[in-house]
């Protein structure tokens, strides 16, 4: 289609989560991308809970986030985001072909019910474009969001490498040590070669967020590693903090 259908005037739009109506789902559409919203849409937004048992607030959250997506991508429609959305989040907590068969149960009965291979099927899917580009985002947010876990974590592990125990006054042992310093140094050694490609649908102030926050973490990592070798304690190493105006997904591929 060439333009944006338009809602029947007297159909009713959903009426729970972030009540997404036709209007600001047009609005959410990047500029030039060419894909309809019609009822048959709202109403397949409106079923996101039902259809997968995710909650219907967080999957409406996930699609609005990712609507740049659509950019770019010939024969990519809303429906087939929303597929994915679905896919990428129910695989967190089940198998592959599990996920898929709620995602496309029509189609995963047909295969069953003919004896057929669902496994080619899943695996397709899975290594398709748009999840591939779904999962990248979702790994980078998780590793964002659980940055304080990951610092007191190797906080701990500087108290075992000097040889505190689980307990006050209790000594940890030397292989206990020596298995806390050696995770430490795996953990904290640069790569000799390690180029970030960003590939991401937004704008170039977005983008430009974003690797100011890489580079911010780079900086941080190398000074904090620094200070480790230098004998510093682990109070004033965790001093040094990372500030961002704000935080973004995107992809982020390693070469």
């Amino acid at each position: 289609m060439s333009e944006i259908e338009k809602i029947e005037p007297g159909f009713v739009e959903p009426d729970s989560g972030q009540f997404i109506t036709s209007e600001r789902l047009k609005q959410m559409i990047p500029k030039g991308c060419a894909t309809a919203v019609t009822e048959d849409i709202l109403k397949i937004i409106n079923n996101m809970e039902e259809d997968t048992g995710l909650p219907q607030e967080y999957m409406e959250e996930k699609l609005m986030s990712n609507m740049h997506l659509l950019k770019g991508r010939q024969g990519v429609g809303i429906e087939k985001l929303i597929n994915a959305l679905k896919f990428c989040n129910l695989k967190q907590n089940m198998t592959n072909e599990k996920a898929w068969s709620i995602v496309f149960p029509k189609k995963y009965n047909e295969l069953v019910s003919a004896g057929k291979q669902v496994d080619n099927h899943v695996s397709m899917f899975n290594k398709s474009d748009l999840v591939v580009e779904i999962d990248k985002a979702m790994l980078l947010s998780a590793c964002i969001q659980y940055m304080p876990e990951n610092r007191r974590a190797m906080e701990r592990l500087v108290e075992l490498m000097e040889g505190k125990g689980a307990n006050e006054g209790e000594k940890a042992g030397p292989m206990v040590q020596y298995n806390a310093a050696k995770t430490i140094i795996e953990m904290t050694t640069m790569p000799e070669d390690m180029n970030i490609n960003l590939k991401v649908g937004m704008d170039d102030e977005s983008k430009s967020i974003q690797e100011s926050l890489f580079e911010q973490l780079r900086r941080t990592a190398d000074i904090q590693m620094a200070k480790m070798q230098s004998g510093a304690s682990i109070t004033d190493i965790q001093r040094l903090g990372i500030k961002a105006e704000q935080v973004i997904d995107a992809e982020v591929e390693d070469r």
